[in-house]
């Protein structure tokens, strides 16, 4: 049993044609493979406001057929969040085979200098939830995070009326939470109790709701503001399984469907978010399935999402049973 090689005179073409091909993809640019696959590079996913982007990403792309590469920033030993982005986007730039075609980014602690090497690879960038300064993009998907806070804001005023309030506000170190608190202490006007927690889970809110009520002077608050709504999920059960009455206002942000049914199912205090919808990461796939396969350029460059405060007076507007948020 042997392998029969072809003739010499078909030999030196078939070799020649062989490294003419890989001498031409060493030297292409990512940019320049044929490919249709998408990058999608996410802020860890820690909530479930974060498993929810993630998974209306990937639908939206399968809708299209459009292969992608899903990855959520992850610290480790080694690695911090951003690094870890850093090299998620070298994996989706650069691979053996099949690189990105465009590359939909929702930045952990990205500067112009870390994206680089995206950039020289002449890969499309799309931002979601916000831009890297000075870095050229293709398209932006924002919500409005400042408008969240203010809403937040005003909903514990309107609801407190004459009464003073004294708000806990339990917050994240990631960029959009802090905009938000913000633009909601400018909005509230009054000092506020400020409690950090290191993930925004509905266990690392309750945790801390537990502690903050063993903590001297904790009668004195009457409303919380989490930001997030596993956060707001966590507060509530701390507060309920302590039969607390004295904190009269819970306000969160996303809008999940867990935190709407206790909107309209909990008669102990006022329930609110404000609306920062998941979904918006579907005009992330949306434009890269324009770009990447139809060849579009947009004719606008951003997408802005407006808050929506939902309590019980639109609340019908946005409870749906088949959907998480």
């Amino acid at each position: 049993m042997y392998m029969k090689w072809p003739k010499r005179s078909y030999l030196f073409p078939l070799v020649s044609g062989i490294a003419c091909l890989l001498f031409m993809s060493g030297c292409l640019k990512p940019s320049e493979f044929i490919t249709d696959r998408i990058g999608i590079a996410l802020a860890p996913r820690n909530n479930n406001w974060g498993a929810a982007v993630s998974k209306f990403g990937t639908v939206k792309a399968a809708s299209y057929s459009l292969p992608y590469y899903l990855a959520n920033a992850q610290s480790s030993s080694t690695l911090t969040d951003s690094a870890s982005q850093r090299a998620q986007l070298i994996n989706m730039a650069y691979p053996e085979e099949n690189p990105c075609r465009v590359i939909i980014l929702s930045p952990v602690g990205q500067d112009a200098r870390s994206l680089d090497t995206i950039l020289k690879a002449q890969i499309p960038l799309i931002f979601f939830e916000r831009a890297v300064e000075n870095v050229e993009y293709a398209y932006l998907v924002t919500g409005d995070n400042e408008q969240a806070g203010q809403q937040a804001a005003t909903f514990i005023q309107d609801t407190l009326g004459a009464t003073p309030p004294h708000v806990l506000i339990l917050e994240a170190a990631d960029t959009d939470y802090q905009i938000r608190i913000r633009a909601f202490r400018t909005q509230l006007g009054t000092s506020t109790i400020d409690s950090l927690v290191n993930t925004p889970t509905k266990a690392a809110g309750k945790a801390m709701m537990l502690s903050v009520l063993e903590s001297e002077g904790a009668e004195a608050i009457n409303a919380v503001y989490t930001a997030d709504d596993d956060l707001a999920l966590g507060v509530l059960e701390a507060l309920n399984e302590q039969l607390n009455t004295t904190v009269k206002v819970v306000v969160g942000c996303g809008g999940e469907q867990k935190l709407l049914d206790l909107i309209q199912s909990d008669n102990t205090r006022a329930i609110a978010t404000t609306r920062y919808a998941p979904e918006m990461i579907q005009s992330c796939v949306e434009m890269a399935y324009r770009i990447a396969i139809l060849g579009e350029t947009p004719d606008q460059k951003e997408e802005h999402h407006p808050s929506v405060l939902i309590d019980r007076s639109n609340l019908a507007e946005y409870l749906d049973p088949e959907s998480y948020y």
